[in-house]
């Protein structure tokens, strides 16, 4: 221990207990023996890491990640059914996405597309699913075909809307539009079989 009641060592230092007090800064790797936890008592603690903005609010309960990239492990949200992620800008992955349904049940997992302010506009794109890809010749991002879910705001019963939209020659066509159990063709129609 040095004059101020710090502890200092070059060498290793073995303790039963190690209480702080107030802030503890380490100039190396800290290491923990395998088969060990590290515990951060009481349901008030946060745990930070500032350098790569990683963190756990006790408050909110929300792990978050900021700026940090190259991760290839799992981030597991909650218990068994509950837990909820939120991304507020953009969701990037790299490889499939699968939602499982463990239980039996005859309702398997949902994706939902939800516009939740007031007074949205009628016929608005509530959600959409965009198709792309480059071409043979490296050209930039193009989009091949899309799925629009759109909503009508009547002010009384819901009514809605899902167009099918397919690139032809560099022009958006819908081909497919539902409506309120219409559909509606807007080129020919080829069946292998009996259409009823």
């Amino acid at each position: 221990f040095d004059t101020d009641g710090d502890l200092a060592s070059d060498g290793t230092t073995q303790l039963g207990t190690l209480e702080v007090g107030q802030g503890a800064t380490f100039a190396g790797d800290v290491t923990i023996a395998s088969g060990k936890k590290l515990y951060m008592g009481g349901s008030t603690t946060d745990l930070m890491m500032d350098t790569n903005q990683i963190g756990i609010d006790a408050a909110s309960k929300n792990f978050y990640i900021h700026g940090f990239n190259g991760s290839n492990g799992s981030v597991n949200i909650g218990k068994a059914s509950t837990g909820t992620v939120t991304v507020h800008n953009l969701l990037s992955v790299g490889g499939n996405v699968l939602l499982t349904e463990a239980t039996s049940t005859s309702q398997g997992r949902i994706l939902t597309f939800e516009m939740t302010a007031d007074n949205q506009a009628d016929a608005s794109v509530t959600g959409q699913i965009d198709f792309t890809g480059k071409e043979r010749d490296g050209e930039a991002v193009r989009t091949w075909a899309t799925i629009k879910g759109i909503g009508a705001d009547t002010g009384g019963p819901q009514h809605g809307k899902l167009n099918f939209e397919v690139w032809d020659g560099g022009t958006v066509k819908t081909p497919l539009s539902l409506t309120e159990g219409n559909a509606t063709f807007a080129g020919s129609v080829s069946a292998t079989g009996a259409i009823k």
